[in-house]
């Protein structure tokens, strides 16, 4: 008779010190595929002591599982907070304090409530348009004088400041101190256009700050405007004047769009790079028109 067959120890599970399993299908002389003290898991993720038919008792494999799982979770807020200072971590060594989920990005202020997409495209449109009309403005300004640093034809001059004064509203305030002083209305506005008091000037608006409260808004620029004073005055005659500041502006939709309620000046600066206008071809070269 030949002799019984022996079970093979490889293929299945058995006790080892320290209540660890070893898989059935580990070949001898490989290590454990768990680290001592954890719970082995089953298939389905149950534990090995309700997977393989108890082998380990329900009660002691669930005792000992989640005795190890404690312990787990205690080591791991451990190295969490030695770990250093990290988002969402505590400081180290302190061990419980409450976690940081501080943003070092800078945040974007929230409006006071939350505006529909119609509030929103009407809102975007609405700077559009302020900023369309302030380039008919600038380019206005700039038409009176030729590429030769003079200033236009009279006729040529009018039809520039009568479209620069149709970006005001017809009771509209000018505040410019010593460039204009006070103005009131597009009539008196234009006539200062007319005759202003420069024989050459260029104009620059940048960085708009635009702020939309239905048919009214409120805007700022920064201005840049490089210029010759004009030959009536004897004390700046032919000076090449930079002149820098802030323009503060009201504005109101009306009919025919957006238009300008009052403009003011603010933190004006005015620096002297030349007595000369010569000096000025320097600055911008002449172009081919007369």
């Amino acid at each position: 008779m030949a002799p019984a067959a022996m079970p093979n120890p490889s293929i299945r599970a058995h006790r080892r010190p320290g209540n660890e399993l070893q898989d059935p299908r580990q070949r001898p002389g490989c290590r454990p595929l768990r680290r001592p003290g954890c719970r082995a898991l089953g298939r389905h993720g149950t534990s090995a002591g309700r997977s393989i038919g108890g082998a380990l008792g329900p009660g002691r494999a669930r005792g000992d599982g989640r005795a190890a799982g404690r312990q787990r979770h205690a080591q791991g807020r451990r190295r969490r907070a030695c770990a250093g200072p990290r988002h969402g971590r505590a400081d180290p060594g302190r061990f419980g304090a409450r976690m940081d989920h501080s943003d070092p990005r800078p945040r974007v202020p929230r409006q006071g409530r939350r505006m529909s997409v119609e509030d929103r495209l009407a809102r975007i449109e609405a700077r559009a348009g302020i900023e369309a009309v302030m380039q008919v403005y600038a380019a206005a300004a700039d038409a009176k004088y030729t590429a030769r640093h003079r200033k236009a034809a009279p006729k040529r001059v009018a039809e520039a400041a009568r479209a620069q004064a149709a970006c005001f509203t017809p009771d509209a305030e000018w505040q410019a101190g010593g460039f204009g002083g006070s103005l009131h209305g597009r009539a008196a506005i234009e006539d200062f256009f007319r005759e202003g008091p420069w024989s050459f000037a260029t104009h620059l608006y940048t960085a708009p700050q635009i702020e939309v409260a239905g048919t009214a808004a409120d805007a700022r620029w920064r201005l840049w405007e490089l210029g010759v004073r004009d030959e009536s005055n004897p004390a700046t005659q032919g000076h090449v004047t930079l002149l820098t500041g802030v323009v503060r502006q009201s504005w109101r939709l009306l009919p025919e769009g957006w238009r300008i309620a009052v403009m003011a000046f603010d933190q004006l600066h005015a620096l002297t790079l030349a007595t000369d206008t010569a000096a000025l071809s320097c600055l911008i070269p002449a172009g081919d028109t007369p």
